[in-house]
């Protein structure tokens, strides 16, 4: 799980909707803080019964939790924190405002997911 993933794509799918940078940045990661980080506690607490059991196996496999602990934390954080940085500085860097662009793309409208979208609503359609 890449918590930086869902902010990146989150701020790019703002930006075809016509959001500016800054806008589209803080709107990302105030929609998104929160489910993410219960994402990353589920990943956690799933590794919880190895890592914290008093048996030989969570001897064993006690470092294996405490890396994921802090990996997925550090995760989560450096998404909501150094990734908007980087967005800003390196993938927008001689972009024009969302002001200049021509119109407003519907990034949900593109072949594939219109595709997937009539296969779904036809199956939709069939069930009994």
């Amino acid at each position: 799980m890449d918590n930086a993933i869902v902010i990146v794509e989150g701020v790019l799918i703002a930006r075809q909707q016509g959001s500016p940078l800054l806008g589209a940045i803080n709107y990302v990661i105030r929609r998104s803080a929160l489910p993410l980080l219960g994402a990353t506690i589920i990943a956690i607490l799933a590794f919880a019964p190895i890592g914290l059991s008093q048996d030989s196996t969570g001897e064993y496999c006690k470092s294996l939790f405490q890396v994921l602990l802090i990996s997925l934390m550090l995760s989560w954080f450096s998404a909501l924190t150094i990734t908007p940085v980087l967005i800003k500085w390196w993938l927008f860097k001689n972009a024009p405002s969302a002001a200049a662009a021509e119109e407003k793309a519907d990034p949900y409208r593109g072949s594939f997911t219109v595709a997937i979208s009539r296969r779904c609503e036809y199956c939709c359609s069939k069930r009994p």
